[in-house]
């Protein structure tokens, strides 16, 4: 059913010009939009000043040196360039080096928005959400971390929240993209200490 709906929604946004994000509300979800009452000073930062690198399993991290943060919200529009991939894009946070960091993923094949915990290279599932992530289409990634919880908005719409214990020290912050996947980033951006 997600899969005939994302076909629908990507075919939808092609044929109207200037589309910007096609996707669907589900029903049985209520919504659930946060609207902040104050305003967070975000940074923006352009994705060519983030330092590129890769992890055991061949995946593509990019971090911003010399910005750790206990807590904090990332924000990054990402776009997948294949209709038919196995493309991840994602959000990385608390990172401290290539085997230990946190992860929200957007999964475009699987229209799943998925919280990771990776401790020494092995991945975590912590929280997920199917939801529509529709190929070739600009999508906002929004991610708010404290010591307490991680909250994941696509395109606005709250998408995860996940209460977390073990998420203690400051690291750094970043995208992720899985290995071979076809992804184009613009407008990262970071909230202020």
């Amino acid at each position: 059913m997600l899969k005939e709906r994302r076909i629908l929604l990507t075919l939808a946004a092609s044929l109207i010009w200037g589309a910007g994000v096609a996707r669907a509300k589900e029903d049985h979800r209520p919504d659930t939009t946060l609207k902040s009452v104050v305003p967070v000073p975000m940074t923006t930062v352009e994705v060519n000043r983030l330092t590129k690198l890769t992890n055991d399993n061949h995946d593509t991290l990019w971090v911003l040196e010399k910005v750790h943060r206990p807590y904090g919200e990332v924000v990054v529009r990402f776009k997948t360039l294949d209709v038919e991939g196995d493309d991840e894009a994602g959000v990385l946070f608390r990172y401290t080096d290539s085997k230990n960091y946190y992860a929200v993923v957007a999964n475009v094949k699987d229209d799943m928005c998925t919280f990771y915990r990776v401790e020494d290279g092995s991945w975590k599932k912590e929280g997920y959400q199917e939801t529509i992530i529709s190929p070739m289409t600009w999508h906002e990634l929004r991610v708010v971390f404290t010591q307490e919880s991680v909250t994941a908005l696509l395109d606005g719409e709250l998408t995860l929240g996940v209460k977390v214990s073990n998420i203690k020290n400051p690291g750094r912050v970043g995208l992720w993209a899985k290995v071979g996947s076809k992804i184009s980033f613009e407008k990262f951006q970071i909230s202020r200490p």
